[in-house]
């Protein structure tokens, strides 16, 4: 599945998109975070409708850690993000189904 995230500093800057791929093993969360320009690795866990996961995406020489928390019902998930230095956020995905 893949969906879209909601930044920290939504309230205060906008919100933007990035794309969360996703594949579950397990309880093993493995796959790709896309930001606006930049895109990383992220891995996690689900237990039951909680899920957890990280991301670090490599932005012009530093790199910006993801931590995600949420829960997941039906399609969606959501939850919060913490983004290093530039705080926390809510999030929100929902599940694409490709044909």
């Amino acid at each position: 599945s893949d969906g879209s995230g909601l930044p920290p500093g939504s309230d205060e800057v906008g919100a933007a998109r990035h794309k969360l791929f996703l594949a579950v093993t397990g309880y093993q969360i493995a796959g790709t975070h896309q930001g606006w320009a930049y895109q990383g690795d992220l891995k996690g866990r689900i237990d039951g409708e909680k899920v957890k996961f990280r991301s670090s995406l490599p932005a012009d020489g530093n790199t910006l850690s993801y931590s995600f928390s949420g829960t997941v019902s039906g399609s969606n998930m959501t939850g919060d993000v913490q983004c290093g230095e530039y705080g926390r956020g809510r999030w929100r995905a929902t599940r694409h189904v490709t044909a």
